[in-house]
């Protein structure tokens, strides 16, 4: 069960990284940040990568690091344009079925099958994401479902959790043809040189704002590095559904940090999707 601790790590850093984007980043230039960021802690992954040695590599690990990076990039672009085009309550519950798409595209990929009981456990954690997730204003639950047919950022989003389900099943195909840290770290530099090409496209359109200082790149880019690390540890012992899902309890420490830091309201569905997700939890917890 000790993928379990590191799922739930990586849940902590995860939503650590959106509390700083949340609290910090309204005024900066995403593509900047986010060049920063990538660097920051591709440069992290490096020292760590170079203290337990270069792995040997094995014959499916480049094709796994250029759709990992492609998958990465184009699911930045939807998400920045969904974002541009309908509002954050709407869109965002939409990465709740990423999970879902995971039992397929983890079986097709890497041969990983959950038990029933397994797979009716992150189905539940689903639910109660997407409950949890659909609080953010008072135009009722089922309006990010309904939005899908009308709203074409809400269709982005959906783009965006399948494309990520492809993401972190090679993700975990880069772990087994490298290590639990030499890909990501290469996946992060990568990544940062796509932002900087996106920021040199969109400098003018976004020269107002500002670049991002240093402590929130710090923290942001040590958040993106420790997330990673610690899932990667989980994937080592476990198939990518469960840890997913598992690591969906990011939203849960949200759920807090909006309380307890932001002050948010409609705290009563919050609890309520959290709860759920912790039966979905427990459900995969007991296969």
């Amino acid at each position: 069960m000790d993928w379990v601790i590191f799922a739930l790590l990586a849940a902590f850093f995860d939503a650590t990284y959106y509390l700083l984007i949340k609290k910090h980043a309204s005024n900066v230039n995403p593509y900047a940040l986010f060049t920063k960021v990538f660097f920051f802690a591709g440069i992290l992954s490096l020292i760590v990568s170079y203290i337990k040695g270069f792995p040997a590599l094995g014959s499916n690990f480049y094709p796994a690091l250029i759709i990992t990076i492609v998958t990465n990039a184009v699911a930045a672009i939807l998400y920045f344009k969904a974002l541009e085009k309908t509002d954050l309550s709407v869109a965002v519950p939409m990465l709740s079925f990423t999970p879902v798409f995971l039992i397929l595209i983890s079986f097709l990929i890497l041969g990983e099958i959950p038990s029933w009981i397994g797979a009716i456990g992150i189905f539940v954690v689903v639910i109660g994401s997407y409950v949890l997730n659909s609080t953010k204003d008072d135009s009722g639950i089922f309006a990010p479902l309904r939005s899908i047919f009308r709203d074409r950022g809400t269709i982005y989003m959906l783009i965006v959790a399948f494309l990520y389900s492809i993401t972190t099943t090679y993700g975990k195909m880069l772990l087994e043809n490298s290590d639990f840290i030499f890909g990501s770290t290469i996946v992060y530099f990568c990544l940062g040189a796509v932002f900087l090409i996106m920021l040199q496209m969109t400098q003018k359109k976004n020269s107002s704002k500002s670049r991002g200082g240093f402590w929130l790149v710090v923290l942001l880019g040590a958040a993106t590095a420790l997330s990673s690390l610690t899932v990667n540890i989980a994937f080592m012992t476990q198939i990518v559904p469960y840890v997913t899902s598992v690591k969906r309890l990011s939203i849960l420490f949200s759920v807090f940090y909006g309380d307890f830091l932001l002050k948010e309201k409609n705290m009563i569905r919050r609890i309520i999707g959290a709860t759920i997700m912790v039966v979905g939890v427990i459900l995969i917890l007991i296969t």
